[in-house]
């Protein structure tokens, strides 16, 4: 699940618990080849949301809703990433849809996304680093950097915008691998697949929200 489908979906008041859910994905965009190390003795509130995100990505990988959305948009993205000449659509298409249902879901309640950065935004310097700081010490500056970077630019807000989606499905390509730079007919070409993918996703966003409540 993506960043904001942590938020929306077990967000609290408590600031630090809420940063919890989203250290995990975090650590791992931000800190090259290293994972969260989950800690279940531990219960201030950072470490019980980093608990809370782990049990809800369980959930939400065995979501059946999850998997039928990935199998309706599995033509749109199999056919284009083909014509793109890119390989791996099905790693593409799982990632497209986690971030395809954070554009839903922000559409729906835009205030929601704001509430989850002006909540970043409150939490010490010292709570942000300190998960780093105990574990990856040496890591711990360019984490911090690439967390004020986050905030700043609020990338995620532009997940409305289909050239913002098609450039971040791109950076999270390369990332691991999957292909290069999109050259500007490959990402015509993506572009393409967008609203009916949307589409899919709309059809079901209700039926997912009351599948992550149960």
């Amino acid at each position: 699940m993506n960043y904001f489908s942590h938020f929306y979906f077990d967000g609290t008041d408590d600031i630090d618990y809420n940063f919890g859910l989203l250290l995990p994905d975090f650590v791992r965009n931000f800190i090259p080849k290293k994972k969260y190390v989950l800690n279940t003795k531990k219960s201030d509130a950072i470490s019980l949301g980093a608990q809370q995100h782990f049990k809800r990505d369980h959930v939400f990988h065995m979501s059946q809703v999850f998997e039928e959305m990935q199998e309706k948009m599995k033509p749109y993205v199999v056919d284009a990433f083909a014509r793109m000449k890119v390989n791996r659509s099905f790693f593409v298409n799982h990632i497209l849809c986690e971030m395809m249902i954070d554009r839903a879901l922000i559409k729906e309640d835009p205030t929601k996304i704001d509430e989850m950065y002006r909540q970043l935004d409150l939490v010490t310097d010292k709570n942000r680093g300190l998960w780093v700081s105990e574990h990856q010490p040496n890591h711990l500056i360019d984490f911090l950097r690439r967390l004020e970077r986050f905030n700043e630019l609020k990338y995620i807000k532009r997940y409305v915008e289909d050239q913002a989606m098609a450039y971040s499905i791109n950076r999270v390509c390369m990332y691991v691998g999957v292909c290069n730079e999109l050259s500007l007919e490959q990402s015509q070409e993506f572009l393409k697949i967008i609203k009916p993918v949307e589409s899919i996703i709309f059809e079901r966003i209700s039926d997912l929200k009351t599948e992550m409540s149960l």
